[in-house]
């Protein structure tokens, strides 16, 4: 019996099993990577939507007459034009402010403040920020409650909500 090519055969194998444990490590070390940058980017557009929120909040708190908010007649200094229509994102995607603001499911939102989060607050941001304003819950005159979505690339969304009077926050939650 010749054992030859028997050192060779097993070799093959090593060298065939270390190619596949390497290219099992790059693949893995790729999706932590995806997955720290996802992770980043979620915790970037949650703040980004709770800086809108306190804008917005800042901003209706210093509005005499809020039923023109309630309504959707009255917006924020913060508009990058008509309530309607396709945005462009940081990342070249585009949203529908329309489409947007129906996937509410309640018609009561209309649209307070919208824009990339760097003309309002000056920082790097890919961030585009929409706040939404209801409508005083039955009973509470005196009270608005107010949504903040940030829109990031590959998809992130983010939401934060208030509600407020004119004493201040009477309630704040992050929306899932």
């Amino acid at each position: 019996m010749n054992d030859r090519g028997a050192a060779l055969i097993l070799s093959m194998m090593a060298v065939a099993l270390l190619s596949a444990l390497a290219l099992s490590l790059s693949v893995l070390t790729s999706t932590e990577t995806k997955v720290a940058a996802n992770y980043t980017t979620a915790h970037e557009m949650m703040a980004a939507a709770e800086t809108a929120l306190e804008f917005a909040v800042s901003e209706t708190l210093g509005i005499s007459d809020w039923s023109g908010i309630a309504a959707g007649s009255t917006r924020s200094a913060f508009v990058d034009g008509l309530p309607l229509g396709p945005r462009t994102l940081a990342d070249g995607s585009t949203v529908d402010l329309t489409a947007l603001t129906a996937t509410l499911g309640d018609d009561s939102w209309h649209l307070f403040a919208y824009g990339a989060l760097g003309r309002l607050e000056n920082v790097r941001s890919n961030a585009y920020i929409v706040v939404w304003a209801a409508p005083n819950p039955p009973g509470q005159d005196a009270v608005v409650a107010l949504r903040a979505d940030a829109l990031g690339p590959s998809g992130t969304r983010r939401a934060a909500q208030a509600t407020i009077s004119r004493r201040g926050v009477l309630s704040w939650m992050e929306v899932r």
